[in-house]
């Protein structure tokens, strides 16, 4: 996924790509990001947010769709799963959908 996001021409994703881009061993994933591993404030504030997404959609294009959607992990977290699946019907697919998991955000599917 660092990959994919240092690679991204999308404006909003600029300072994080830029970050990615020279510091390419950097473990999105795994690394906690704060301002001892991101010291650049817009890079650090854009990783933050996609790895909390990133928990959530763990691929790329869904983390990406849900990002241009608005969503951040405490806006998923104060949804109902079946009002977080109807407004992403339009832009992730039932297969993709059913990957995300918003429990971890709070929004649980019902069983």
């Amino acid at each position: 996924m660092a990959h994919r996001l240092a690679t991204d021409a999308r404006p909003d994703s600029a300072p994080a790509a830029r970050f990615l881009a020279a510091n390419p061993d950097f473990d999105l994933i795994g690394t906690p990001v704060d301002a001892r591993s991101v010291p650049d404030e817009e890079a650090r504030t854009e990783l933050a947010a996609v790895q909390r997404v990133y928990r959530v959609a763990p691929r790329f294009d869904a983390m990406r769709t849900l990002r241009e959607q608005g969503f951040s992990s405490a806006a998923i977290a104060g949804l109902s799963w079946e009002t977080f699946a109807a407004r992403m019907a339009g832009h992730l697919d039932a297969e993709e959908r059913a990957r995300c998991t918003p429990g971890r955000c709070g929004c649980t599917p019902p069983p």
